[in-house]
């Protein structure tokens, strides 16, 4: 059951581009930065079977030609007591016509007691198949998980950048249907968007988002990184209803992760969800 907290909170979050492992202080302070023109505030709390047991909320911000994500996420509710959580992750790139391209991905937190950080990143070859660099502390041990194919990390994009891709691909065209290579310094994925139609969510909880969506559902494809031996594999693709929750902004209202121990919930909370509509590229209009 812990594998499941720390594996659905991480892909939860990181399908939001919400900071999956959410918001220290950005070492370069960029984040903070009021130089940034357009700032987004998203909150989400999770629940699995319908008990509350984390949040995650993210600042996404935007400047001429650049972006910026970063949040935070930590354990929550009744469940807190038992095992306490709180990480963090940020990404930062550029957005031009081809879309966003990340330039520095770090992320990293504490399960009991326990620390782990990150870096990930690209240089100006990526369009042209090179691979990211990436350090991680402690490194990768490789008689508990699988080792990282090295050929098959080129082209491949951190959470955030291909969360926000595939966003804006939803509000240019109505459809999120893609396939990336996923890296986050510790596991390399492929993850398969397939269009599932559209469906009117109910806010069925408070504060919960209510209104049109587009259904989208995700397959991944493990690649390297993963435990050898997993315990709790997904039973079913996991689900993520996309929509316009800011004025220009597309981003998941609700997310589901089916496992053999239930179904993990992620809501928008529109209480706690503010800021400014993004530029016209990252829209799609």
């Amino acid at each position: 059951m812990f594998r499941l907290f720390f594996s659905s909170l991480f892909l939860l979050s990181a399908l939001l581009a919400a900071g999956a492992f959410g918001a220290e202080e950005s070492e370069s302070g960029e984040a903070s930065d009021a130089s940034w023109a357009r700032t987004a505030e998203l909150h989400y709390a999770v629940s699995w079977l319908e008990v509350p047991f984390a949040e995650a909320s993210a600042r996404l911000s935007w400047r001429e030609g650049e972006f910026s994500a970063r949040g935070e996420g930590w354990s929550a509710g009744p469940l807190a007591a038992l095992f306490a959580f709180r990480g963090f992750a940020e990404t930062r790139g550029e957005w031009d016509a081809d879309g966003p391209l990340p330039r520095e991905h770090r992320n990293g937190g504490e399960f009991w007691g326990k620390k782990r950080t990150v870096r990930v990143w690209w240089d100006e070859g990526w369009r042209d198949g090179a691979a990211p660099e990436w350090e991680a502390s402690p490194p990768p041990d490789l008689a508990k998980v699988s080792a990282i194919p090295q050929g098959e990390m080129r082209g491949a994009l951190d959470p955030f950048t291909a969360a926000l891709a595939a966003g804006a691909k939803v509000g240019s065209a109505g459809v999120c249907d893609s396939a990336k290579k996923i890296w986050d310094g510790r596991r390399l994925a492929r993850w398969t968007l397939s269009h599932a139609g559209e469906e009117e969510l109910t806010a069925d909880a408070p504060g919960a988002w209510g209104g049109r969506a587009t259904v989208c559902e995700l397959r991944i494809e493990k690649m390297g990184g993963f435990r050898r031996n997993p315990r709790h594999a997904p039973k079913a693709p996991t689900r993520v209803w996309v929509a316009e929750v800011l004025p220009g902004l597309w981003a998941p209202a609700r997310a589901e992760v089916y496992s053999r121990w239930g179904k993990v919930i992620a809501r928008l909370d529109v209480r706690k969800t503010r800021g400014d509509a993004p530029p016209a590229e990252v829209a799609g209009h």
